[in-house]
């Protein structure tokens, strides 16, 4: 039995309404919306071998990067024109 197996469906639910929450509240916008960062967010979390220590923090961290990335990608194409 994995950690993901033992979270409820509200808390999954939960964590996702916050990554949703987390990416809505970035107020930058890009090709990807705001539902796709957060749903890879939750990708990402279900691929943890550990638990994160800190669920909540740990989503709004990845979705944070996520963003930073995308934008270094669009930057070293040229940027957008």
């Amino acid at each position: 039995m994995t950690w993901q197996d033992e979270v409820t469906p509200e808390q999954w639910q939960e964590w996702q309404e916050l990554a949703r929450k987390a990416s809505k509240q970035q107020k930058v916008f890009t090709t990807l919306g705001a539902e796709d960062y957060a749903a890879s967010a939750i990708e990402k979390l279900l691929e943890q071998k550990d638990r994160p220590a800190n669920v909540e923090a740990w989503l709004r961290q990845t979705i944070k990067n996520q963003y930073i990335d995308r934008f270094r990608k669009i930057a070293a194409r040229g940027g957008v024109t």
